[in-house]
């Protein structure tokens, strides 16, 4: 008979204690009137609009109230550094992409690793374009590069640490000189060209479409590996000659580190019930966006995968800290 020590029995019971708060918490969850996912960038933003749209499906499959918390500024990293240090209950959750994940912890000083979360899902893929005032001498995406060989550099917006490297991919590639000039938001961004204060800009079709029909703005490239069908006469950005790698992401949704699993699996559920439905999709197309569905598992491979080549990119644009 095997002979078991008082301060074995002792630590056992202490790690069983320690165990059940989380499982009892998972079996009521969610018992709270308000569920926060935190959002790294300002209102009123492509993401922003996304988001809300998800949170708002989910507040009805839950039963508790979903909110957007925002947390703009640092390339969206600040929302994350909350997420890393909040409780892992299931109440605090974050909107995450690549961006955030990969490229801003290379570029900024952050308090975070892509490791100190636990991965919900996997749900939205984005779309980026090429943007100019209306008014602007630069007819083709191809005027605008040649614009930027010049002697002086061309002043461009950015909301994002990915669009910083998407416009820093961009220069590499075509040899334009660029002055990158840092928002909080899309729309911010937004404004700063229709003010006149930026040159050009990398934003989605909710940003671009609007302004485009109202004469505001002329579209000049899409991002991604297919035209845009509000823009089918515009290339890509690789149809004339640059292929930008780093526009086309897969964002997602996280937890804290340690989220009791029946939690995560649940939020992976609802969310694989939801990205289902017709009307859903049709309201995430409207946004200029399409419904990408990844398992949790599914989507820390995605992020694993794209943190090795977005590391390569931010490394050979000399961004990295």
């Amino acid at each position: 008979m095997t002979t078991v020590s008082r301060r074995a029995l002792l630590g056992a019971g202490a790690a069983i204690v320690a165990i059940q708060p989380l499982a009892a918490l998972a079996q009521k969850w969610p018992d709270r009137e308000i569920i926060s996912i935190l959002l790294g960038f300002g209102p009123g933003g492509n993401i922003d609009l996304l988001i809300r749209v998800l949170a708002a499906r989910l507040d009805a499959k839950l039963g508790a109230r979903v909110v957007i918390k925002n947390r703009p500024g640092a390339s969206g990293s600040l929302a994350l550094a909350d997420l890393a240090r909040s409780s892992p209950n299931g109440f605090t959750l974050s909107a995450v992409s690549p961006s955030s994940l990969s490229v801003a912890p290379r570029m900024l000083t952050v308090s975070y690793t892509k490791d100190d979360f636990d991965y919900v899902a996997g749900w939205v893929t984005q779309r980026f374009g090429v943007a100019v005032r209306a008014d602007s001498p630069y007819q083709t995406i191809q005027d605008l590069v040649e614009a930027g060989k010049g002697s002086t550099a061309l002043f461009i917006g950015t909301s994002a640490a990915l669009i910083s490297l998407m416009w820093y991919e961009l220069a590499a590639k075509s040899g334009m000189k660029i002055e990158l000039v840092n928002y909080k938001s899309g729309p911010e961004t937004m404004a700063a060209l229709l003010g006149g204060q930026i040159q050009g800009l990398i934003l989605n079709p909710s940003d671009i479409v609007q302004h485009v029909a109202a004469g505001k703005l002329r579209f000049l490239a899409a991002g991604g590996p297919s035209r845009w069908p509000e823009f089918p006469q515009v290339p890509t950005l690789a149809q004339v000659g640059y292929e930008v790698r780093s526009a086309q992401i897969v964002g997602g949704i996280a937890a804290p580190k340690g989220t009791p699993s029946e939690i995560l699996k649940r939020l992976e559920g609802e969310i694989a019930t939801i990205l289902k439905e017709p009307d859903f999709n049709e309201a995430i197309a409207k946004l200029g966006a399409e419904t990408t569905f990844m398992t949790g598992a599914e989507y820390k491979a995605y992020i694993d995968k794209t943190d090795v080549s977005l590391g390569a990119l931010v490394k050979s644009a000399g961004l990295g800290k």
